[in-house]
């Protein structure tokens, strides 16, 4: 949170405000997921995505209640969302002669 607070240039109000909302995002992410996992049946790639973007979406307003319009900006560049390094899902570098991921061998 230190790191974010300075990039974003967030004062100490602002980063007690910020922390809470990225905590609310995760739990109600754990709790989508619990939610999934205890209905038994694995969610969609499309279920997973409309709830990231719900969530997402939910986050940006309450933010957008905290810090300035320029700091969302950063935010939002920086990638630190949902979805962001470090939080839900990684995504790795394809390795060597492998395909582009979205390239399919058939045609």
């Amino acid at each position: 949170m230190d790191r974010l607070a300075l990039l974003l240039d967030l004062n100490a109000e602002q980063k007690s405000q910020v922390q809470t909302i990225l905590d609310t995002e995760r739990g109600k992410m754990q709790a989508a997921l619990a939610q999934f996992k205890a209905s038994g049946t694995p969610p969609t790639r499309d279920q997973m995505k409309a709830t990231r973007q719900q969530l997402k979406t939910e986050t940006e307003t309450a933010l957008s209640g905290v810090i300035s319009p320029l700091q969302l900006q950063k935010f939002e560049a920086l990638g630190l969302g949902l979805g962001g390094p470090g939080r839900f899902h990684h995504r790795r570098p394809p390795s060597e002669g492998a395909p582009p991921p979205n390239s399919s061998s058939q045609n």
